[in-house]
């Protein structure tokens, strides 16, 4: 049965050496493609190899006469010092991803190589990722190996590759072989039927790669005609949301934002904001988060509007209540378990009047969170600009003087709970940091205590 799915189809010769004989290649593509065209007309054709010293050449041909003449021009200048078979697949994978943008379509790679690539594993590595992105459009490889050997250092490598791709691995000892391989090759595979979801997703990894394809819809410009929404044939939209005219780049059509969201959902490619034209077929992407809105899909909350979440504020942030109290977590500053007090002072005995090389008073921070204050005055004495003292807090007071911190530790069911225990602190006298009276060293400045 014919099919009408377009397709592009790309012959790959990795061929350096002589055991594969350009005639025998020359046919199996000739027999190919007369065969694959009987079967489906909207076929096209590539055809890619190296020249000496490396150099890529491709070319896109519907005729098989052009592209068997092409294999016979330059089969004496092909590569023959090395195999580049990362290399031709890298290139091949990026016609493909271009191909795809400018309309739907299942891809095949044939390649036909006669000994393993001597590339480092970086080039294997790549070139699994490249494969495993696009994976998602409908792209097949399949990898014919002529020669005698029984293994090859790359076998693995390339069942990865064909097994990724829905491919198959072939061995010939003979390239007179290649024909009856490539015939068996001619009919459509189908996506679908291939233990494929019904409704493919791409992931996050891969976001980035599709949203680089896709182009965005076009705005009209002022004096530009808005022309009618394909959807609903008028200029004005009736949904109330994202009315604005949009247009596809490559045909020009018009759409209203709000129906061409809709769309968009329904037919994307894997991501609900990329998707084609219904017009024309090439890839084309939306602003995403529009996307959800007008399909009513709940977006995730960012961490930074919690605050404007009415969820939070109606469970958390109760105006209401009598008092809202401050939790602190004192244990991350006391380094002290089991901590369940929720008074401290530090003694006369223990605080000592710290000065600097002048003989100044250094005054102390009541607070004690060296990690994130600076102390009020340096070692020589002056002030620090950056740090004011809390109001509740006099300056003047004595450093010998016993300070008293009440820490609250308030619950959603018991937000007055209090104790009246109290616990000691080493103040150090550099920096003004609350250490555990255990500790030898100042846990900010690391000064002996």
């Amino acid at each position: 049965m014919q099919t009408t799915k377009y397709e592009h189809v790309i012959f790959y010769l990795d061929v350096t050496g002589s055991h594969v004989k350009r005639k025998d290649v020359t046919k199996a593509v000739i027999q190919f493609i007369k065969e694959k065209s009987h079967l489906n007309p909207l076929t096209k054709y590539g055809l890619m190899y190296f020249k000496a010293g490396g150099y890529p050449e491709y070319i896109d041909e519907d005729d098989s006469d052009l592209i068997v003449k092409k294999i016979n021009d330059d089969w004496k200048d092909k590569e023959s010092a090395e195999n580049f078979l990362e290399n031709g697949l890298f290139y091949c994978l990026s016609v493909v991803a271009q191909k795809s943008t400018e309309r739907a379509g299942e891809f095949r790679v044939i390649v036909i190589t006669d000994k393993p690539s001597n590339k480092p594993a970086e080039y294997q590595e790549a070139l699994f990722n490249l494969v495993d992105t696009v994976c998602f459009f409908p792209t097949y490889i399949d990898i014919i190996r002529v020669g005698s050997q029984r293994f090859y250092s790359d076998d693995v490598k390339l069942r990865i590759v064909t097994s990724t791709t829905n491919g198959g691995l072939f061995y010939v000892s003979e390239s007179k072989h290649l024909t009856q391989i490539l015939q068996g090759l001619t009919k459509s595979k189908r996506f679908t039927a291939l233990n494929q979801p019904e409704k493919i997703v791409i992931d996050e990894d891969n976001k980035e790669f599709y949203e680089n394809l896709a182009t965005d819809l076009l705005t009209p410009t002022p004096h530009e005609e808005l022309g009618l929404c394909a959807f609903c044939n008028s200029e004005i939209c009736d949904s109330g949301i994202y009315t604005r005219i949009l247009k596809c780049y490559n045909c020009g059509s018009s759409f209203h934002e709000y129906h061409i969201g809709k769309y968009a959902f329904d037919h994307n490619i894997g991501l609900p904001h990329i998707f084609r034209c219904p017009q024309c077929d090439v890839l084309l992407k939306m602003d995403e988060h529009a996307v959800l809105v007008i399909n009513d899909i709940l977006i995730e909350q960012e961490t930074g509007d919690f605050m404007d979440d009415e969820k939070f504020q109606g469970e958390y942030y109760n105006t209401e209540a009598s008092e809202i109290e401050m939790e602190v977590n004192m244990e991350s500053v006391l380094e002290q378990e089991n901590l369940n007090d929720e008074y401290f002072e530090i003694t006369e005995q223990e605080l000592q009047n710290p000065s600097n090389k002048n003989g100044q008073t250094i005054p102390l921070r009541p607070s004690g969170f060296g990690f994130f204050q600076k102390p009020l005055v340096n070692l020589n004495g002056v002030k620090n600009p950056e740090y004011e003292v809390p109001a509740s807090i006099d300056s003047s007071t004595p450093v010998n003087e016993t300070f008293e911190t009440q820490k609250t530790v308030t619950s959603p069911n018991s937000r007055s709970k209090r104790s009246s225990n109290t616990r000691k602190f080493l103040v150090c006298k550099i920096c003004g940091t609350s250490n555990n009276i255990y500790n030898k060293k100042c846990k900010n400045c690391g000064v002996d205590l």
